[in-house]
């Protein structure tokens, strides 16, 4: 590795154990045993000489000699000398540009003639070895001066600091090196400056001392990282405490060399992983001074969380006043849980409380809380548009770590916001155009070893629009999944038919309430009245087997069982000189019904094979058909003897009518009727096989897909005296081009209709001469373009374009902007027909969004969309960004619509400066009135 470290390095190490343990031999003895010492040449050196700087092989500064670094701050080595650290941390440095010691230390080698041990060792001893790599080296451990002289990727070692640079000296007799950049001439820059590590600590610097006994050190032009900023210093001195004192600094969280700006500092003091403390500072910006000033400020470093003050941003809107948002305080709970208070405050008179958390136990859970309460005013007291109203949001998500248990698992996902909320308080553009919330708590387990599983859960629903609440309050189901009973352990000779006999087992019960929003405030009315549950059990027994090798028949009979804890009587209720009524009552009591069906299935699949030869460009076509067949048959349930239905009377003349008792409950009840229907269904899928053109031999092929999937599926009641054919379903879908995606669906009538336009038991051939009517399709596709060649230099970069900390504020939502995606377009449409008798109606919406980068640094992104049919403008937003390396440049704008408003942010990236930006806004509160 070294031209003169080998020859050297097992006598340098008995050196510095020497050194640490100042063993006393005599110096002709160790002049003996020394080999001749060479220069990078391998010409042999005099035992006394010391080579001089410019002779040793570093490259030799201009305007100096090879100790001077132009502009850098450090000292010049051979005409000046180098300022002394307080005790002995940097000695002076004679002419001869090698270090020597102003405060000499006993010469460890000096031994009197009776060669006497001494076993004390110094408090400033060098205890641990001393590793050093290099390009090249000059050692001298003879002469007056012991030095180390390292050349080219230099690096030393000791404990837990590693100093590395392109030159480095080390004193052995004062335990001190000393390390630069060499000066290139071709490039006229200074390259290879050193760098100081200890522990988590990182220091870049033009020029350095460090004193390996007192452990002290004297750096000039440093740049170091203190949290999520940068402190520049012209003249540090590093304390054995490793605290830091910082003379003429920067403090910036700017990662350019030569920052964009920066609070100049007078004097700073860092002690590690607690604080950085400055004494008096102002911002400069690009050089030139503000009138910013700030007598001294206090910035934490710990490497854990720490509690603390958020401050609110301020502003004005139209319908609530000036106020502050978002104003409160962080608690750090506990190394598990955080909780965030936050408040808003209107000078009309509207105010916001809210409490977000997080919590993690690492491989067990993980999740969060976000609990809102608002009081709206908008307008003024008096006048006709005055609305005091209270709303609320309630958000909690929950996961559990798979690996913590895997037979049990408990989630929850609650989003449970009022109207009112959405209206006045929502700051998500994307979350405002969701009609419906919902809400699921859930624990599921399963037990290895057995077919059973079972799941438990409680779920929440609420439409917007119509503010009706659902609750699911809970909703049990417990499963034994197909065993087989009468298979053999031990098999012996073929599978009989019975052993394939399987029975399956599922139990299910519910217990909701739904009602408006508003009615929730009586909540034992709305229990007595609205509340419905039930159970509803199932099995069944069937016995696949294959007929002619081919067909798949699956006969089977299965049972359903209903249990409720009320039911319904309906009787007839004479009145004098009054027409009569039906009085329909609800008992409350157990009550059960139930019914069975048997059934048998048939299926197949086809294939069709169409060659076109190995050398054509399309080699094979091949068409899969799947026809599936099934016949089912049910008995009447409406026939008294099944105890499920009752007759009562419905008018005067007597003529009566049959009901079920659980004709409302929410599992149903039996069917009235009999029934024996033919159902039948049809699969294809085409594909094809084509030569691969990335495929150089000719013979290599691929499969391409033409028709994913195109289904229909009908039914034939055998008993119906009319109208035995059902509608015909069809769906399919496809891909064209690799990713545009195409799907559709449809039903089909083969009944005509009437003048009124009413079915009728007529075949709608018979009438028009078309086997059916087409009553309703839908048609949908999308497709994302994007060229993916990657921008140099260029990273994401989070853009915050309002004044949120959550993120989202007038629609406008925190989005990473990714600068290395030159552009970008996705778009879908979706196109429905609807004709269930003579006018059809057409919805067609064409959605679309993108992003594309106009330089490096410049992004636009948008997000838009059409309704074809109302000839309306979907909700769009369009954002502007602009990468200024440490700012960021933002202009969001929502053009038309209820949320219409605009931002523009010009702000540091750092989050530890969030507050320092420039921010003009239009809210979407300012319009007047809120729609």
């Amino acid at each position: 590795m070294f031209t003169n470290l080998n020859r050297h390095l097992i006598f340098f190490v008995l050196m510095l154990t020497c050194l640490a343990c100042r063993v006393q031999v005599p110096l002709a003895d160790s002049r003996q045993a020394l080999p001749p010492l060479r220069d990078s040449a391998g010409a042999a050196l005099p035992d006394s000489a010391t080579p001089a700087l410019p002779d040793s092989g570093a490259p030799a500064l201009p305007g100096s000699d090879a100790s001077a670094l132009p502009d850098s701050g450090a000292p010049a080595l051979p005409d000046s000398a180098a300022p002394a650290l307080p005790d002995s941390a940097a000695p002076a440095l004679p002419d001869s540009g090698l270090a020597r010691a102003s405060l000499l230390l006993p010469d460890s080698l000096a031994t009197p003639d009776s060669a006497l041990v001494d076993t004390t060792i110094s408090e400033n001893a060098i205890t641990d070895p001393v590793d050093y790599t290099a390009e090249d080296s000059t050692i001298n451990l003879l002469g007056a001066e012991k030095r180390v002289i390292l050349y080219g990727n230099a690096k030393v070692t000791y404990q837990d600091m590693e100093i590395t640079g392109d030159y480095i000296n080390f004193d052995l007799d004062n335990k001190v090196a000393f390390s630069r950049g060499t000066y290139d001439t071709a490039t006229h820059t200074v390259k290879g400056k050193p760098i100081f590590k200890q522990g988590s600590e990182t220091f870049e610097m033009d020029s350095m001392y460090f004193n390996f006994s007192t452990k002290k050190a004297k750096i000039y032009a440093v740049i170091t990282q203190q949290s999520d900023g940068f402190l520049h210093g012209e003249e540090i001195k590093r304390m054995p405490d490793n605290v830091i004192y910082v003379a003429r600094g920067k403090f910036t969280a700017c990662d350019a060399e030569h920052p964009h700006y920066y609070f100049a500092l007078s004097k700073a003091k860092v002690i590690p992983d607690d604080k950085t403390i400055a004494g008096p500072a102002y911002f400069v910006l690009e050089d030139v001074p503000t009138p910013l000033f700030i007598p001294f400020f206090i910035t934490p470093k710990t490497a854990s969380r720490a509690s603390g003050v958020i401050i609110p941003s301020y502003g004005e809107e139209t319908n609530r006043g000036f106020y502050f948002r978002e104003g409160g305080y962080y608690f750090v709970i506990n190394d598990y849980v955080d909780v965030t208070v936050t408040g808003d405050i209107f000078t009309l008179g509207s105010w916001r409380a809210s409490s977000r958390s997080a919590y993690l136990w690492k491989y067990h859970f993980s999740g969060g809380f976000n609990v809102n309460y608002a009081f709206n005013v908008v307008g003024e007291q008096g006048s006709p548009d005055y609305n005091p109203n209270t709303a609320f949001s309630l958000q909690w998500n929950h996961s559990q770590d798979p690996k913590f248990s895997p037979n049990k698992t408990f989630s929850a996902s609650v989003n449970f916001t009022s109207s009112s909320y959405r209206r006045y308080n929502e700051t998500s553009l994307n979350e405002s155009l969701t009609n419906t919330t919902q809400s699921s708590i859930s624990y599921s387990q399963v037990w290895p070893g057995t077919p059973f599983s079972m799941s438990l859960a409680a779920t929440h629903s609420h439409n917007t629009r119509d503010s009706i609440i659902t609750l699911g309050l809970p909703t049990l189901t417990f499963n034994m999944a197909r065993i087989t009973p009468f298979k053999r352990k031990e098999r012996v000779g073929p599978v009989r038919w019975y052993e394939n006999i399987g029975i399956p087992l599922s139990l299910n019960m519910q217990n909701t309430l739904s009602a408006k929003e508003t009615e929730f405030g009586d909540m034992d009315n709305l229990l007595k009245r609205r509340m419905r549950n039930g159970a509803r059990y199932n099995t069944s027994l069937s016995v696949p087997f294959t007929v002619a090798k081919f067909i798949n028949l699956t006969p089977s009979i299965s049972y359903n069982g209903r249990a409720y804890l009320s039911h319904i009587s309906q009787t007839w209720v004479d009145t004098a000189g009054r027409a009569g009524y039906v009085r329909r009552d609800t008992v409350y009591g157990f009550s059960h019904d139930y019914d069975f069906s048997t059934s048998a299935s048939a299926s197949t699949r086809i294939f069709g094979m169409f060659t076109l030869g190995k050398w054509s460009p399309v080699q094979a076509v091949r068409h899969v058909i799947s026809p599936s067949v099934s016949i089912g048959w049910r008995p009447d349930f409406s026939d008294p003897m099944w105890g499920i239905y009752h007759t009562v009377k419905v008018d005067s003349t007597g003529r009566t009518q049959r009901y079920s008792q659980h004709q409302n409950g929410i599992y149903g009840t039996a069917g009235s009727g009999k029934n024996a229907s033919l159902s039948f269904g049809l699969g294809n899928t085409l594909e094809m096989k084509v030569r691969s053109k990335s495929d150089t031999s000719g013979t290599g092929s691929k499969k391409v897909k033409l028709l994913e999937a195109l289904n229909f599926s009908a039914s034939y009641n055998l008993l119906a005296d009319s109208m035995q054919l059902s509608n015909i379903a069809f769906s399919g879908r496809t891909t064209l081009l690799g990713a545009l995606g195409i799907s559709f669906n449809g039903v089909l009538n083969p009944y005509a209709l009437n003048s009124a336009g009413r079915q009728t038991k007529y075949w709608h051939y018979t009438r028009t001469g078309k086997p059916v009517r087409l009553t309703s399709f839908g048609f949908s596709f999308g497709y994302s373009f994007n060229r993916s060649e990657k921008v140099t230099n260029a990273l994401p970069h989070p853009v915050v374009s309002d004044l949120d900390p959550m993120g989202e504020y007038d629609g406008m939502q925190v989005s990473y902007v990714d600068f290395t995606l030159p552009w970008s377009l996705s778009f879908s449409y979706a196109f429905s027909y609807s004709k269930p008798a003579f006018v059809p109606t057409m919805v067609q919406t064409l959605n679309f969004n993108g992003s594309f980068s106009l330089t490096p640094k410049w992004a636009f992104t948008f997000q838009s969309g059409y309704d074809l049919d109302r000839r309306k403008i979907a909700p769009t937003s369009v954002s502007l960004n602009r990468d200024l390396h440490c700012w960021m440049f933002s202009f969001s704008w929502v053009p038309i619509g209820s949320w219409k408003s605009w931002n523009f942010t010009i702000n540091a990236k750092s989050s530890m400066l969030r507050d320092l930006k420039y921010d003009r806004r239009q809210s979407r509160f300012d319009q007047q009135p809120i729609e």
